[in-house]
């Protein structure tokens, strides 16, 4: 009743926060050379990734992982970066390499080299558990180890996400239409 309110009197908030679809060739058209705008779908037993460059067709990507199973993980690597975790004594944590290059290879699929080649600027669309995930410390491959100390080396040679995109979070799709 509330959401069909809102988008009754309030059809630009409806659309800014995603209840209503958005049409590809228009979001299309406000994205930036060498941008792409990408949104995930979490589902029980599979989910989606849609890609959408400023040049180029849309892609939607089947990925092999589910809600929960990305949940669990995200779960572990906010755990990991949370000095306030009492498990921690105020301390880092040493930080879980193998499940971030592990949570990239999940949730941008297999052909993300092919999906964004030519892309500078990743603007992300999470939802659910993805919308407590710091993108920026994905790895892009895999690490040389599966933990990183917190006084490691490994952290300056580390195939960082943030240091192959720029990343933007969005709270969905129609806000870059609007």
């Amino acid at each position: 009743v509330i959401s069909k309110r809102l988008q009754r009197e309030f059809p630009s908030y409806a659309e800014f926060e995603g209840s209503r679809l958005t049409d590809l060739a228009s979001l299309q058209q406000v994205l930036r050379p060498g941008e792409a705008a990408l949104a995930w779908v979490l589902g029980k037993e599979e989910s989606y990734l849609l890609i959408v460059p400023k040049d180029g067709d849309p892609r939607l990507r089947a990925l092999a992982v589910t809600e929960s199973e990305i949940a669990h993980q995200v779960e572990q690597l906010h755990r990991a970066l949370d000095l306030g975790d009492p498990s921690h004594y105020g301390e880092l944590a040493p930080f879980p390499a193998s499940l971030a290059a592990k949570l990239f290879d999940q949730l941008f699929g297999p052909e993300w080299q092919a999906d964004l080649a030519g892309i500078e600027q990743l603007l992300l669309v999470p939802e659910g558990s993805l919308t407590r995930l710091a993108f920026p410390v994905l790895l892009t491959g895999a690490p040389e180890q599966a933990e990183f100390a917190p006084d490691s080396a490994q952290y300056e040679a580390a195939p960082w996400l943030i240091r192959r995109f720029g990343v933007s979070v969005l709270p969905s799709l129609s806000a870059l239409a609007n």
